[in-house]
């Protein structure tokens, strides 16, 4: 009789223990006016895997429904988009699955969870999960919530990024810092930018030296010949401390652009450090319109930002 007993004990351990898996519930609602951003750490041990991050997420109530990006913000600010974002929509309360199937990472590694409607006019509360079956239970952490407003100005990303958007009144140069602490250690980083521009125009990034001038990395290039949408990854001198990166749009007339960049994990933080331009900006949003025809792009900036866009022009 002890040895059944002990058996059966052993056995529902190990289905305990089969059945264990990191995971993470993520409740809230989006309103038809802002986006919802999460920041997550996995944390995929000393040991070197690949795991697939799976999200599983459907509004609620409703008639706005959701449109969702599932981001893994290393493999995004090291080698673009390709395997870096996972993208569903739906108009309704039906449930979408999104999976990342990861690099192969030690450690702790962030994601990134962003929300929008989908369509309609109103709030759409959400019940989702995040986790991933082969990691362990408490290996997923919420380190962090945004709720980013669809209108103009410079916008945090939760310390791994920012956008930046201004409606300008007329043609001009428009020119914004952004801070970056690299740590004590010197380092160089890669990190990603996208620009977005609904007319003729560029996005010029600059590494500023500690001596001062500006260093150009490289340069985006905005216009109907290209697509008013182009993304990079780029890598900086090897720095410690405070590093300015400046960000150069010239604009050929009136009109707004969103220009928005995604950093590595190994930097300490990020801050914007002001700007200016000719042309002027004016803030604010519009109601949601329809799912963008560009969103099959899957891009973070690209599901987000023209959202705001069709908002803004709206």
């Amino acid at each position: 009789m002890k040895y059944h007993v002990i058996a059966a004990l052993v056995a529902c351990a190990f289905a305990g223990a089969l059945s264990a898996q990191a995971t993470i519930n993520i409740n809230d609602s989006v309103s038809d006016m802002n986006e919802r951003l999460f920041k997550f750490d996995v944390d995929f041990g000393p040991t070197a895997q690949s795991v697939t991050v799976t999200l599983t997420i459907q509004a609620t109530s409703g008639t706005s429904g959701l449109d969702v990006n599932l981001v893994d913000l290393d493999e995004l600010a090291a080698n673009g988009t390709t395997n870096a974002i996972a993208n569903d929509f739906d108009s309704g309360t039906g449930s979408m699955t999104l999976n990342l199937t990861t690099p192969t990472y030690s450690g702790v590694h962030q994601f990134a969870v962003q929300l929008r409607t989908d369509s309609g006019v109103g709030t759409s509360p959400f019940n989702g999960d995040l986790g991933a079956s082969a990691l362990a239970t408490g290996a997923i952490t919420q380190t962090g919530s945004l709720t980013i407003p669809f209108g103009t100005g410079y916008f945090d990303l939760l310390d791994r990024g920012g956008r930046n958007v201004i409606q300008n009144t007329a043609a001009g140069t428009f020119t914004r810092d952004v801070q970056v602490d690299f740590g004590s250690v010197p380092q160089a980083i890669t990190f990603w930018v996208q620009a977005i521009y609904f007319e003729d125009g560029t996005l010029e990034i600059y590494e500023v030296p500690a001596a001062g001038g500006e260093t150009l990395l490289n340069t985006l290039t905005l216009n109907t010949g290209n697509g008013w949408e182009d993304e990079i990854n780029l890598t900086t001198s090897i720095r410690s401390g405070i590093v300015t990166l400046r960000f150069k749009i010239q604009a050929t007339m009136a009109n707004f652009h969103i220009w928005q960049l995604i950093l590595p994990g190994v930097v300490a933080s990020v801050s914007s450090g002001g700007g200016s331009g000719g042309g002027g900006g004016d803030g604010g949003g519009c109601s949601t319109g329809d799912h963008s025809d560009l969103a099959w792009l899957g891009l973070l900036a690209i599901i987000g930002a023209i959202g705001l866009a069709t908002r803004l022009r709206s």
